[in-house]
């Protein structure tokens, strides 16, 4: 188990970089699954929790404020997380509305432990979507 734990994390890590490279734009099929979502896990509570703060972050930044992509961002921030309040979710969607912004943000803080901790997130959110 812990052997399929890590090699589920470095290729988790993998596709987080990939997704980084490109913008996070080709990550998910237009049509995603439906999965049901344990909102007592542990995971979701964090992915919740830090999807809440990075919005909050964002929002405190005067200088992302200031652009329309910042804004947008937000938005769709906001919007991923209505998603997952849900008992059960399209994953596709999910992921198009929730990773795209979360890679944004992670490039756009100028603190690097900032920027692993979103990254982190985006690993969570994978993991919390199988």
């Amino acid at each position: 188990a812990e052997s399929a734990g890590l090699q589920l994390g470095l290729f988790l890590w993998d596709e987080i970089n990939r997704l980084d490279s490109n913008g996070g734009k080709e990550h998910v099929p237009e049509i995603g699954r439906v999965v049901a979502l344990d909102r007592t896990s542990s995971e979701y509570v964090e992915v919740q929790s830090e999807v809440k703060n990075t919005i909050r972050m964002m929002r405190s930044d005067n200088e992302l404020m200031a652009t329309p992509e910042g804004a947008q961002r937000i938005a769709e921030l906001e919007a991923g997380k209505e998603l997952i309040q849900a008992d059960q979710v399209n994953e596709g969607l999910v992921k198009r509305t929730l990773v795209p912004p979360l890679l944004w943000a992670a490039k756009k803080v100028r603190d690097e432990g900032a920027s692993t901790a979103i990254k982190l997130i985006v690993t969570k959110l994978f993991s919390l979507l199988v």
